[in-house]
């Protein structure tokens, strides 16, 4: 009887765990396919080019201009040494692992939350979740690659271990977060206020327990900087990620403050209450409550110190937040119901209220798209090598190549930096060829990042592709004097500085035939190919060519067709009449197509223009 009597009590609980596991695995479940689909944020490419850099064995401060620090970037650079970026689609894989590692990050999140506040209340782990899961800035944030995931579970957890003395793990968890993103400083000072609240109440535990964390801090924050100062970078990573970080004018606190009021009104209210609540409790509150209620406050206040406040700087609170909201709701019930059923059925009603509340946040994370995107970083991908360079003012569609300057994104908010440190001016280096972007990313980042006279440069120099208005192409040579309309253009961009040609869509990826690299034709649809032209005069079309069947081979160019006659199997270089005036000046579309019924059938591995040799020709053969 007394089993069935205690296996009646439990029921509740279990299926307050059974709810809170559902709601973690639910959260999961319908994120997972946004990893893939939901539009990108430029930070996250930032993020994914400096791992790139890392990868490719320079470093942070010494060899390129970073103000984060850099755990994320060493960490993932050890995935992407193992991949082949050179491949078209390795920068949207490469995006889609980072937020598959941040979406488990963020899982690993509330399974901790709920694990460390369950352990003083059940019911209280559900309102946890509820409260974290539905927060929009959680929505909106937790999926991005960036170092404010890791840094949130982080201090999650540092808050976790302080809460039950495990000190020298709380300081080593608070370093790790600090060395992912330097904003982790407001809750790590969070933290240590609560710490010296404990030496006030305590006069040999309190010390004590300072310097176990301290100890605990110690370890990573020295062995990082061993690393930097043995790589020469110390004092450029103090420089730039603290230093010249602090000088930033950012935007006011203000617009961030009034929207997250806004978009989190609930979780704003409920934090003044909780706040209130506890500090009338403060003496007989747990160490969790009391120290997630100090790591809160000083989070928030941090909004109105750090130089630049964004949604993920938030991020680093809301979880410590939750936890105070949802211990202190937990509180206020059963100090109205005892622990019985209503409190079970109170926390399950506010968490409902607020899943409730947080659905719509939840439905537009799936309307916004990344198409533009995908097409815009396989078109860059596609048509540029390995080291070519590429000019970013803040878009981030080549996060996978050289962008040509110590400052790999030329954005207003480093341009007085860049312009002290530069020597000779981005101008000069444009005009002598030592910076050589095959592309030039033209939006307002760029513009407001650089002089007029360098976006002048890149607007006489730089053209439009349809797809993208701000992806600009490289048209002959910057006005370096080896262009030639009739050298011959590989389909595969090797960084040699000769005419190139465009592939679009309708083209494999970078294949070997017989020794020479080009494309295979792949679709039913024409391949496209964009030519660049300098000089509008008549000129023929050589292509050389594999064929594995017999087929005819058609060509559009700016709407002009020509076909040829059947060709037969074998390498071959085919020569196609052009009539007059087809050409034109700058990019001129190209189209392939073919009889071939074969995936692998028509092998193109370059194009050449050839000055008509002929009496002139007035219309296709």
């Amino acid at each position: 009887m007394s089993r069935l009597k205690a296996a009646v009590a439990s029921a509740p609980s279990r299926l307050v765990v059974l709810l809170v596991v559902a709601t973690i695995v639910g959260f999961g479940v319908s994120r997972r396919g946004l990893t893939k689909h939901r539009g990108f944020n430029p930070d996250e490419f930032e993020h994914l080019h400096f791992s790139w850099l890392t990868s490719e064995g320079r470093i942070a401060y010494r060899d390129y201009f970073d103000h984060h620090t850099p755990l994320l970037h060493l960490a993932f650079a050890q995935w992407l040494k193992k991949e082949d970026v050179q491949d078209e689609a390795a920068a949207i894989k490469a995006m889609e692992d980072g937020r598959t590692l941040m979406l488990g990050l963020t899982l690993l999140t509330l399974a901790a939350g709920a694990l460390f506040v369950g352990r003083e209340s059940t019911p209280a782990a559900l309102t946890f979740v509820a409260l974290l899961g539905s927060s929009p800035v959680f929505i909106a944030k937790s999926l991005e690659f960036r170092p404010d995931v890791p840094a949130m579970f982080c201090l999650l957890l540092a808050l976790c271990f302080s809460a039950s003395q495990r000190d020298r793990l709380a300081g080593l968890t608070c370093a790790l977060a600090l060395l992912f993103t330097p904003k982790s400083i407001f809750g790590i000072a969070g933290l240590l206020v609560s710490l010296v609240w404990t030496q006030r109440e305590s006069s040999d535990g309190g010390l004590k327990r300072g310097v176990y964390f301290a100890q605990g801090a110690s370890v990573p924050l020295l062995v990082m900087a061993a690393w930097l100062s043995r790589a020469d970078a110390l004092l450029p990573a103090i420089r730039f990620s603290l230093v010249e970080a602090a000088r930033w004018s950012g935007p006011a606190p203000g617009p961030l403050v009034l929207d997250f009021l806004r978009t989190n009104a609930a979780m704003s209210a409920l934090f003044v209450l909780s706040s209130a609540a506890s500090m009338q409790q403060w003496r007989v509150a747990s160490p969790l409550l009391r120290a997630s209620l100090s790591m809160t406050a000083v989070g928030f206040a941090g909004v109105f110190l750090v130089t630049y406040p964004s949604h993920q700087f938030l991020l680093l609170t809301l979880p410590p937040c939750a936890v105070l909201i949802s211990l202190a709701w937990d509180g206020l019930i059963r100090r109205r119901f005892g622990p019985t059923r209503p409190t079970i059925a109170a926390h399950l009603a506010l968490a409902v209220v607020i899943v409730a509340m947080g659905l719509p946040e939840h439905v537009r994370a799936f309307a916004r798209g990344n198409t533009a995107a995908v097409v815009a970083l396989e078109q860059i991908a596609r048509n540029t090598a390995r080291d070519e360079q590429v000019l970013d003012g803040f878009i981030g569609y080549a996060p996978l190549r050289s962008h040509g300057t110590f400052f790999p994104f030329l954005h207003k908010d480093v341009r007085a930096l860049r312009e002290r440190l530069e020597s000779p001016s981005l101008l000069q280096d444009l005009k002598v060829g030592r910076v050589f972007p095959k592309f030039a990313l033209m939006n307002h980042y760029l513009q407001d990042g650089v002089e007029p006279a360098v976006w002048d440069f890149l607007d006489a120099n730089y053209s439009t592709l349809a797809d993208d208005r701000d992806v600009r192409v490289r048209l002959f040579d910057n006005g370096l004097g080896f262009w030639k309309d009739t050298a011959p253009r590989s389909l595969v961009p090797n960084g040699r500085r000769e005419p190139h040609v465009l592939t679009l869509d309708g083209w494999s990826g970078p294949r070997e035939v017989e020794g020479r690299l080009g494309r295979w034709l792949v679709s039913a649809e024409p391949a496209v190919l964009l030519i660049p032209v300098r000089e509008t005069r008549p000129f023929d079309l050589s292509v050389d060519l594999t064929i594995t069947e017999p087929l005819v081979l058609t060509i559009d160019i700016n709407g002009l067709k020509i076909t040829s006659d059947e060709l037969s199997t074998g390498t071959q270089r085919h020569l196609f009449l052009v009539p007059d005036q087809a050409w034109r000046l700058g990019l001129n579309q190209v189209a392939f197509s073919s009889t071939g019924c074969g995936r692998r059938h028509c092998f193109v591995s370059s194009v050449q223009l050839l000055p008509t040799a002929v009496a002139p020709r007035r219309s296709p053969r």
